[in-house]
């Protein structure tokens, strides 16, 4: 069984989806979701059972999820983020079930880059009870791995690496637009704009691809360092190659 926030289109959602597919072959797969919608629900194979919590907060669907777990006695509940396995941690405990809890780990936590420090210690608090409470974590690069070994103090045999797998959802040629034109290569990320992600570095990427040949930058997201990023693109000189695109609700069909 999965545990997500939502089925929106962010990475952890996409990983949740083509993982929940892939398992459907073989066995009986359920996905929790807390947020009502989301374009990932489309990509979901028949085969795999989605129960909708449809709560406005993660901790609202707490007891959706302890129902859920009591009836189904769930072997394993997957956990895509830390706020969600805290939420998982919680239901399992408050069940009493036997379900293990496996907590997927993408990012460096967010209260680690910009809060108050009574804020991060209590975070801090949480997300290391949490992992420590976990039958496995999960982590998807060696580097993370190790920092999270670091920063919570956890039993390495607990704390594996898996990769994000390839072709996480399903997609349509003939929906997505070409940027490529005959003058240029267009390269593109999609992801928000946020410290954990280093859009940074792509516009510095970027800045050494245009010193070789011709190539257009997209940036595709929302987040509180558009500002940043906008100034960091000047500074290097390559303003005008650069362009931010809001939020796309399904950025495969874009």
């Amino acid at each position: 069984m999965f545990l997500t926030a939502g089925l929106s289109a962010g990475g952890a959602e996409k990983v949740t989806v083509t993982l929940a597919n892939r398992l459907s072959r073989s066995c009986s797969v359920s996905v929790i979701c807390v947020y009502p919608g989301g374009v990932n629900a489309d990509y979901l194979n028949a085969e795999v059972n989605l129960l909708r919590a449809d709560k406005p907060r993660i901790l609202a669907a707490l007891p959706f999820v302890i129902r859920t777990l009591k009836r189904t006695r769930a072997a394993f509940l997957v956990c895509n983020k830390d706020d969600v396995a805290v939420l998982g941690a919680l239901a399992i405990v408050l069940s009493r079930t036997d379900t293990q809890l496996i907590a997927r780990v993408a990012n460096k936590p967010v209260y680690y880059y910009r809060a108050p420090f009574w804020r991060k210690f209590g975070y801090y608090c949480l997300f290391k009870g949490m992992y420590r409470y976990a039958h496995r974590v999960i982590c998807v690069s060696e580097s993370l791995r190790r920092e999270i070994l670091s920063l919570y103090q956890l039993d390495p045999d607990k704390v594996k690496v898996i990769y994000n797998p390839p072709g996480v959802i399903r997609s349509n040629p003939e929906l997505r637009p070409t940027l490529t034109t005959p003058e240029s290569t267009s390269v593109v990320t999609i992801g928000r704009l946020v410290a954990q992600k280093n859009h940074f570095l792509f516009i510095d990427t970027l800045k050494a691809l245009s010193r070789v040949g011709n190539y257009e930058g997209f940036i595709v997201g929302e987040g509180p360092l558009r500002s940043a990023l906008e100034a960091h693109a000047a500074a290097c000189g390559i303003a005008e190659r650069i362009h931010f695109v809001e939020y796309v609700d399904d950025p495969v069909s874009y």
